[in-house]
């Protein structure tokens, strides 16, 4: 019996199946009968196996031990090779042609664009034109454009003495009598002042005729004044001929000006001032300081205005001598402010009263005598502004 069952688990452990794949076989639980199955037959489930260990002997006789049980292997898969189709290249698709893209709302076309382009063009060609018109209109009248300006723009001179409003007048630019202009004119008082204009390098000249006789003129109180192009006053002076002033007698007569007022004066104006305000003075004080190694000098300059026009001027210089060493005391006679002291006191005496001595000078000079071979610091008639910018631009100090 035991030969026949060790011939049967022989067999059965080296069975295979039709399929060539080792089978594992997994005996039934003894005592519990059937036949031997094996473990992946299909449609039969498996049975636990017991352990040898646990399983108890049928009879005492020995029995050779069961193979332990090893589990299933995963049977190999055979991949399945499908069959490749082969690749067809997509068809190039044919390029469609472009559809124009309709324009946005509110979107200018490109014919609409050239369009705007064009009429700017010609807009902007058209306002250069205009331009370059209305400069060449404003150059060929600006005599015109300035006269609209001097009369709506610039504001008139309010004189506080009164007698600013001419009898008549003609052809006036802004209320002034424009230098070089012959047909300008104002009357006062019956004088008609006229053609004023440049002469010698020096000079403003002007004519005059009156429709009445004057024995003297003085007495009316008439003023000429000088103005430049932007109506700063440069120089005033009072009308007073030499002659007696006869009805429709025509008259030429000059007036000495200096470089400066020469070179600047654009308008003229004639005023009428009254006696009053002729009694009316004002001052004008200026000073300076020099010095050089050896002296000090101090310069005093007062300027005395009647009616705003220089009327006179008084001139203090004096020469403080600085401190020496124990040698003794120095000559100063060739000191260059020494010597413009000497000098300048022999020119003036000869005009004019003057008080001298080494180291000071001083002296008045009076317009209302004719100056002759001496040349004042400036003309009568010259105004306080005039003399005041300028002596601060030699810094003088001027109050």
């Amino acid at each position: 019996m035991n030969s026949g069952e060790n011939n049967n688990q022989s067999n059965v452990n080296t069975a295979q199946n039709t399929t060539g794949v080792p089978e594992t076989f997994v005996p039934n639980p003894v005592g519990q009968g059937g036949p031997s199955l094996f473990a992946n037959e299909p449609n039969t489930p498996s049975q636990p196996v017991a352990s040898p260990q646990s399983t108890p002997s049928a009879s005492p006789q020995s029995v050779a031990p069961a193979q332990p049980a090893q589990p299933a292997q995963p049977l190999p898969q055979t991949p399945v090779q499908q069959p490749v189709s082969p690749v067809t290249p997509a068809p190039t698709a044919a390029p469609s042609p472009e559809v124009p893209t309709p324009p946005s709302a509110g979107a200018a076309t490109q014919e609409e664009l050239t369009v705007i382009n064009n009429s700017r063009n010609k807009t902007g060609g058209f306002a250069i034109i205009v331009i370059i018109g209305l400069v060449i209109l404003f150059i060929f009248n600006i005599d015109y454009f300035i006269e609209l300006y001097d009369e709506y723009m610039v504001p008139k001179i309010i004189d506080p003495s009164g007698g600013n409003e001419p009898e008549s007048s003609d052809n006036l630019v802004g209320g002034y009598l424009l230098i070089g202009n012959s047909e300008t004119n104002m009357t006062l008082d019956n004088i008609k002042f006229y053609n004023f204009k440049k002469s010698d390098n020096t000079s403003l000249t002007y004519s005059y005729v009156s429709s009445e006789k004057y024995n003297d003129a003085s007495t009316l109180n008439l003023y000429i004044e000088v103005y430049d192009a932007d109506k700063n006053l440069l120089y005033r002076t009072k009308f007073v001929p030499e002659e007696v002033v006869e009805k429709d007698t025509v008259s030429t007569k000059p007036i000495k000006l200096e470089n400066d007022v020469y070179d600047s004066m654009f308008y003229a104006l004639i005023k009428k001032i009254d006696s009053q305000a002729n009694k009316e003075s004002t001052k004008l004080t200026c000073t300076l300081e020099d010095e050089d190694s050896d002296v000090t000098v101090k310069y005093v300059n007062t300027y005395n205005f009647s009616n705003g026009e220089l009327a006179s001027y008084e001139v203090s210089k004096k020469i403080t001598t600085k401190p020496v060493d124990d040698s003794g005391e120095k000559d100063y006679s060739n000191n260059k402010f020494v010597k413009e002291l000497k000098s300048e006191n022999e020119e003036v005496s000869k005009e004019f009263t003057t008080t001298y001595d080494t180291y000071s000078l001083e002296y008045k000079v009076d317009y209302s005598k004719e100056i002759i071979g001496f040349i004042p610091l400036y003309t009568k008639g010259t105004t306080t502004i005039r003399i005041k910018n300028k002596e601060q631009l030699k810094k003088w100090k001027c109050e």
